[in-house]
C-alpha cells in the first residue's frame, strides 16, 4: 500500500498552491486506493459466500471454537466493507458540495484510516488461509508412519491435479459415521481411469501392489459392488473419483470402508510437512 507523509499532505492541503503531483496523490489516497480495497473485498466476499461450504469446513479445523471463527471471518470482512462504503460515500458528498472537499475527505480518511487497514488485512488473511494455503494439525494414526498426531503441514488448494501417491485432505462429511463437517487426511492410491485389479488379498493400480491384507468385503467397498463376481474383474476408476487409503493400513477409515471418494469433497492437498515428516 503506498503511504503518503501525512506532513506533506496537510502542509498541501492548508496552501493556496496547485500542485499537479501531489494533486494525483492526494486522489490516490483518497479515492483509488480505498476503492481498490472496497472491490477486492467484495470480490472476496461474494467468493466466501458462494464457496460458504470451504470456509465451514476451514472453521472445523478449529474444534472447539469453530463458531467463533465463522463469526470472525465473516464480521470481519462486513466491517470493511460497510466502513470502506461509508468513507467512500463521504468524500462523494464532501466532492458534491464542493466546500472544502479535500480537508474534509482527508480527515474523514485519517480517523478511519487504521481501523479499515486493521479489519481488511484480517479479512484478506483469512481468505488466504481458507482458499489459498491452510496450515494443519494431523490428528490421529491414519497416516503413520509418514504422519504423526500432531504433525504441523501445510496444504494448498491450488493445485492442477490429483496424481497416485498424493496426499489429499477431503470433507468426509458425507463418508463418515458421524456426518459432520470434518477433514481427514489420507494418500491417493488410484485416481480416474486408473485400472484396479484384486489378486491375492492384496489391491494392483495399474499392475503395481498397492495394498496387501485386503479382503473380499473391503475389495467390494472400494468399487461400489455387492457382487461377488466382480472381485476378480478388472475395474477402472470412474471421471472424478480416487481410491484413498491410510499410510497406516492396520489402523485406518478410508475407501475400503467407505468407498470411493468424489473430487468435488476434496479440501487440498498437502504440499509441505512444517514438523514431524517422516
Amino acid at each position: 500500500m503506498i503511504k503518503l507523509k501525512k506532513d506533506d499532505l496537510e502542509e498541501y492541503l492548508n496552501s493556496k498552491e496547485l500542485d499537479s503531483k501531489m494533486e494525483g496523490r492526494l486522489r490516490f489516497t483518497l479515492i483509488y486506493k480505498n476503492l481498490l480495497y472496497f472491490s477486492i473485498l467484495i470480490i472476496l466476499f461474494i467468493m466466501s459466500l458462494i464457496f460458504v461450504r470451504k470456509v465451514y469446513l476451514f472453521s472445523s479445523i478449529f474444534t472447539n471454537i469453530n463458531i467463533i471463527i465463522l463469526i470472525i471471518y465473516f464480521t470481519s470482512f462486513i466491517i470493511s466493507i460497510i466502513l470502506l462504503g461509508y468513507l467512500l460515500m463521504h468524500i462523494y458528498q464532501s466532492w458534491k458540495t464542493k466546500v472544502e472537499w479535500k480537508k474534509l475527505s482527508y480527515s474523514k480518511n485519517k480517523r478511519l484510516d487504521i481501523t479499515i487497514f486493521i479489519f481488511s488485512w484480517i479479512s484478506i488473511l483469512l481468505f488466504i488461509v481458507t482458499f489459498i494455503i491452510t496450515p494443519c494439525t494431523i490428528s490421529g494414526s491414519s497416516m503413520e508412519d509418514t504422519y504423526q498426531d500432531g504433525d504441523k503441514i501445510l496444504c494448498s488448494h491450488i493445485y492442477f491435479d490429483i496424481n497416485n501417491n498424493d496426499i489429499i485432505i477431503f470433507d468426509a462429511s458425507n463418508y463418515s459415521y458421524s456426518q459432520k463437517p470434518e477433514l481427514y487426511i489420507k494418500r491417493a492410491v488410484a485416481v480416474e481411469y486408473d485400472v484396479l485389479r484384486f489378486t491375492n488379498n492384496s489391491l494392483y493400480v495399474n499392475d503395481i501392489l498397492v495394498c496387501e491384507e485386503l479382503d473380499n468385503y473391503q475389495f467390494l467397498n472400494i468399487i461400489g459392488s455387492e457382487k461377488k463376481d466382480d472381485l476378480y474383474k478388472e475395474f477402472i476408476v470412474p471421471k472424478d473419483m480416487i481410491v484413498a487409503i491410510g499410510d497406516n493400513r492396520i489402523n485406518s477409515y478410508d475407501s475400503r470402508s467407505f468407498g470411493m471418494i468424489n473430487m468435488d469433497d476434496l479440501y487440498g492437498k498437502v504440499i509441505f510437512p512444517v514438523r514431524g515428516y517422516n
